[in-house]
């Protein structure tokens, strides 16, 4: 066999083989072909299903030998019985541009349903507007990774392909790492004409959204608040001294990893400024950022440089100080906040804040500062770290992860535990289906996670879930299979005996309306989509058994509201929630590394 040059290497990557493997198949191919007298299509098919498929279908199996005879040696069949399997693969590599195909499992193990290159794709994490965010774990590390998809949104891939390089050589605690990337991807196994996309290899948040932990502690006393936003601000120097750029800081994008270390995830996919000590300052023009968090600059359009981030960072701030936001949006003529801060009426914006909440004179002075509507007035990082607030009595990690969890067993205890189930809980609990399993719980821990009570089967607890939804929050529900990411039931592996009853989780869109306290004024209504996950996690001094547990994800809607619709639906399960003296084993400190996890080998669909 002539050697493999560069773009053959790359298209049979692209395929999800290597090169062993496709040797293997080759060898195979060729040996169909000489051993023929009069070789056709139809011939090779045959010979290659009933040695690649024999366990299929006569029918099944001729499918699938031509899907994956195609995807490696190109549409025209006809080429490689003609000409061989060398030809026919320089043929398929540099005929069109290489597409790097994600490749389906026989069988879904450990909720991983697919594989893009060496990592295999799990679950969805998150949805944004112009990405989604899936569970992914590299085959030959075992290492679980966050795959994020891009789905939207105007991009050169040349630039991008430059943006994730510089990205890659960030090296912070507090900054999400980024691994690898690929462009091309396919989205579909066997469309040949599907659309293509970007797929981005990060480091994954273990613990989750930061903001999740409001739901259990509301605001922060000064000693925890300092302890988080130090560490958001020693991410944001970091990335700025090396010319990075965030544009869009938010809750959602303040996550925490192993040991419950802050990190800022989504920097700079889209631009880089220079770095301003050079005396060459890049001005940005892209109107990014989000309603709420975004500096007024960007809202109106003007060009702007990093010290947006700093605003958007004190949006941040304030709500971690007082549990809600500044304002509704940077904007003076609409927003009675805003415009007060923007004419410096700091006296008339504390009195009104101040009904609710209470600010010591260093915290509203380091406020008025990174939330000045004027960039220029505008607080620098330097500055930030020298003010008096800044400096004040801050929590240890230990102290403050201890804290956390101190204040998630005590809202749990008070609030979420019920002693037996309500009359008003599912009815279609007593008839789940045992044999419905749900998918393994990896190393992914979100903070809004509750223990089932043992003995709980997944049918049961997901038919409890959908009725609490319903019932609690009025909820509007899909199922959310994990091998589409929607509500379209994957389809059935050939292969498959029995059954075929895959996984889903719960979807849902419910609606929260707040009542203004005074007549005169209409009550607000937020939007909310989420998600409901069961996951199956080992139980403890039972070898061989298994627990449940049950959490959430918010997918749109603001984060400090989402906190009440958590509080209604959790409320309401409270009932199946462990209790205090069945508490995991496994500490949240541990890292991923001290974690035993059982590896099962994945089979994928290939000859």
């Amino acid at each position: 066999m002539t050697d493999l040059d560069d773009a053959c290497m790359a298209h049979i990557k692209g395929t999800g083989m290597n090169v062993k493997k496709y040797k293997k198949i080759a060898n195979f191919v060729d040996g169909i072909l000489k051993k023929e007298k009069d070789p056709d299509e139809e011939k090779l098919l045959k010979q290659f299903a009933q040695k690649c498929y024999a366990s299929f279908s006569e029918k099944d199996g001729l499918r699938q030998a031509k899907k994956f005879l195609k995807i490696l040696f190109g549409d025209d069949l006809q080429k490689l019985v003609n000409e061989g399997s060398a030809i026919a693969l320089k043929h398929a590599a540099t005929g069109a541009p290489i597409v790097t195909r994600i490749v389906r499992l026989n069988r879904p193990q450990d909720g991983f349903t697919k594989k893009l290159d060496k990592y295999f794709i799990g679950e969805t994490l998150g949805k944004g507007a112009t990405s989604k965010v899936k569970l992914g774990k590299n085959e030959e590390t075992n290492q679980e990774v966050a795959l994020k998809f891009l789905t939207g949104g105007s991009f050169s891939q040349e630039d991008l392909k430059e943006e994730i390089g510089i990205l890659q050589k960030l090296e912070h605690k507090n900054v999400i790492k980024v691994y690898d990337y690929f462009d091309n991807v396919e989205s579909l196994v066997s469309g040949s004409g599907a659309d293509t996309t970007t797929v981005i290899v990060l480091e994954l948040a273990t613990q989750g959204e930061f903001f999740d932990f409001f739901m259990y502690t509301g605001h922060f006393e000064a000693p925890l608040a300092r302890w988080f936003f130090a560490q958001m601000m020693d991410g944001l120097e970091y990335c700025h001294k090396n010319g990075v750029a965030h544009r869009d800081l938010k809750p959602e994008n303040c996550l925490l990893g192993d040991g419950f270390t802050v990190k800022l995830v989504d920097f700079g996919f889209s631009t880089f400024f220079r770095n301003e000590e050079s005396g060459h300052t890049h001005l940005m023009k892209t109107a990014l950022g989000t309603p709420g968090y975004a500096a007024p600059e960007i809202l109106k359009r003007k060009k702007y440089t990093k010290a947006v981030d700093i605003f958007s960072m004190g949006v941040i701030l304030f709500i971690t100080i007082a549990g809600f936001p500044p304002f509704q949006e940077a904007k003076a003529d609409t927003d009675w906040w805003f415009n007060k801060l923007q004419k410096k009426d700091y006296k008339l914006f504390w009195k009104a804040h101040e009904r609710t909440a209470k600010f010591e004179p260093e915290a509203k002075e380091l406020l008025q500062g990174m939330l000045a509507a004027d960039p220029n007035e505008r607080w620098s990082i330097d500055k930030i770290k020298n003010c008096k607030w800044y400096k004040g009595q801050s929590l240890s990690q230990e102290k403050a992860v201890a804290a956390l969890l101190e204040r998630k067993a005590k809202v749990e205890k008070e609030k979420l535990v019920k002693d037996k189930m309500p009359d008003e809980a599912g009815t279609n609990r007593a008839g789940g289906d045992p044999t419905i399993r749900a998918p393994p719980m990896g190393k992914y821990r979100p903070n809004n996670l509750f223990y089932c009570a043992p003995g709980m089967d997944a049918d049961d607890i997901r038919a409890s879930v959908k009725d609490m939804l319903v019932q609690g929050v009025m909820a509007n529900t899909l199922h959310e299979y994990i091998d589409t990411g929607d509500h379209q039931v994957p389809e059935k592996p050939d292969d498959w005996e029995g059954e075929w009853k895959p996984w889903y989780d719960l979807s849902f869109t419910c609606e929260l309306e707040e009542p203004s306290g005074s007549d005169d004024i209409p009550s607000q209504k937020f939007k909310f989509s989420g998600g409901a996950y069961i996951r199956e996690v080992p139980a403890e001094n039972e070898e061989g058994g298994r627990r449940h547990v049950v959490y959430f994800k918010r997918h749109k809607g603001f984060a400090h509201k989402w906190i009440k619709v958590m509080f209604k639906i959790q409320n309401r399960l409270g009932w199946m929630n462990r209790r205090n003296d069945a508490a995991p084993s496994v500490s949240p400190m541990k890292t991923a590394e001290t974690r035993d996890e059982a590896i099962i080998p994945q089979q994928e669909v290939s000859a």
